[in-house]
């Protein structure tokens, strides 16, 4: 059986604020309207739309070269002053 969850539990869950939940995720989802304004979001959705993010994420991870070491410690050098 489908569960479905509210925009504040949906929100919630992908631990963001309003504004980017509205504009990115938002319209990711798969919508059911219990009522004339209820609306709810399927949990199979929301499943799938984290995958996406997780894949996105990691794609992006593994493209992002790695810090040299020298730029390392001059950066840590201006930290700890």
């Amino acid at each position: 059986m489908e569960s479905f969850w509210t925009k504040r539990e949906a929100r919630g869950h992908f631990k963001v604020g309003a504004t980017k939940f509205a504009e990115d995720i938002l319209p990711r989802l798969d919508k059911v309207y219990m009522g004339p304004r209820s609306l709810r979001l399927t949990g199979s959705s929301i499943a799938r739309v984290t995958e996406e993010i997780i894949a996105e994420s990691a794609a992006v991870a593994a493209t992002t070269p790695p810090i040299p070491q020298a730029k390392r410690k001059v950066q840590r050098r201006l930290a700890d002053a």
